[in-house]
């Protein structure tokens, strides 16, 4: 049985919350790390506790690994817990809309624990939350975000941006209008909000932020 700490947060395939400096961080917090290799014991342990996030760190660009993941993506509800896809360069996944956060590790293992943070506790002053779709290579308005050195958090999944939303407060938020984003737009709260497109210039964002 797991322990009853306040939060959980799963990790299926190699650990990789001891590469982070959170010991302190999830004993102040009451915050636990469950590891497995066994997708089943996974399952199981996620109907009976709702973590605060699931981790899938994927070595391999295997079709059964892909079919795990989307079962496991269709047998919960990504308004509980965002998951996170982590995976080495050059290996491709094809993306699925239960994913919050795809990641390249070790390269991006700063943006994992300020996802971690992000959930768990909140209040990582974010200047923007970008909700969009994923793609592998940025695209124009990610470009411009990272050359004006904005503080951004993106995610890819709308749900998600909403639990994200209960315990942060971004400037602004950029949405990309799709049909799989506007449901969670109409239910967020917040005075600057924006449909946006990936290939967009941002200019006219920029009015309303710093």
């Amino acid at each position: 049985m797991l322990s009853t700490a306040s939060g959980q947060i799963f990790v299926y395939g190699e650990n990789v919350i001891n590469q982070l400096a959170l010991d302190n961080f999830f004993k102040t917090h009451d915050l636990q790390e469950f590891h497995t290799s066994n997708i089943y014991k996974l399952l199981q342990y996620a109907r009976e506790i709702n973590p605060k996030i699931m981790i899938f760190n994927l070595k391999e660009s295997k079709t059964s690994t892909q079919e795990t993941l989307k079962h496991f993506g269709e047998s919960i509800n990504p308004e509980n817990y965002p998951i996170i896809v982590l995976r080495p360069d050059g290996i491709d996944f094809h993306t699925l809309p239960e994913v919050a956060h795809y990641l390249h590790i070790p390269q991006e293992i700063n943006k994992l624990e300020d996802i971690i943070k992000s959930y768990t506790v909140g209040q990582q002053n974010h200047e923007i939350l970008f909700l969009h779709h994923y793609s592998a290579k940025p695209e124009l308005l990610q470009k411009q975000l990272n050359t004006e050195n904005y503080r951004y958090f993106e995610v890819h999944n709308g749900e998600t941006a909403l639990l994200y939303l209960q315990k942060n407060t971004p400037q602004a938020i950029l949405v990309e209008y799709s049909p799989q984003f506007i449901p969670a737009r109409h239910q967020m709260v917040h005075p600057r909000i924006f449909y946006v497109d990936n290939k967009q210039d941002i200019t006219e964002i920029k009015k309303f932020l710093r």
